[in-house]
């Protein structure tokens, strides 16, 4: 899972030093607080957006506007998703925390479940990007991309929550639709 996270971070850079001003008609600032893979020995002072304890971002990815950086569990999370849905999901996982990254950079202010639906929408196009292989460091087929969604949608909010819930990340329609948006048309959508 590390070869793959290594991998999709440069790529996801380099793509989006192109993408960023084609869309949002701006230079690409890369991300530059740093890359974590964090495990349960980490010491949570030392990651970015410093929380309490390790317990409260195990099993879990996320960007930190703070400290403009990305993290991801390497001990559960990205091993079980690669286990369960195929080692492309682990790039997915990061090409939606790098959505927030970007949507730092455009002046993104809308509520939190649009955010995370525009962030699976990024992960969609660049998903594109890489089953097309042109200037990839990554190799992905559609049912390598099929099985990233089922990874997605295994992350899908549970049914009746609500959608200005400040953890909101959409039903797995939302979370589905708004990937294949991207894919199918890209970052642009």
């Amino acid at each position: 899972e590390n070869d793959v996270a290594v991998n999709a971070i440069a790529d996801l850079q380099t793509w989006w030093a192109d993408e960023f001003p084609r869309v949002y008609g701006d230079d690409y600032e890369p991300v530059s607080g740093g890359f974590f893979a964090i495990d349960s020995s980490t010491d949570p002072s030392g990651i970015p957006c410093s929380p309490d304890t390790i317990e409260d971002v195990l099993y879990n990815a996320y960007y930190c506007p703070d400290d403009d950086a990305v993290a991801w569990d390497q001990e559960q999370l990205l091993p079980d998703l690669a286990k369960k849905y195929g080692s492309f999901t682990v790039a997915v996982v990061l090409a939606h925390e790098w959505g927030h990254a970007i949507q730092a950079r455009s002046g993104f202010d809308e509520p939190t479940v649009i955010g995370e639906l525009q962030a699976d929408c990024f992960a969609g196009a660049w998903s594109k990007h890489v089953v097309r292989g042109k200037d990839s460091r990554l190799a992905a087929s559609i049912e390598d991309v099929d099985r990233a969604l089922a990874g997605i949608l295994s992350l899908r909010d549970a049914p009746g929550q609500l959608a200005d819930d400040p953890n909101a990340h959409g039903s797995g329609f939302d979370r589905v639709g708004a990937f294949q948006d991207g894919f199918e048309e890209g970052a642009d959508r």
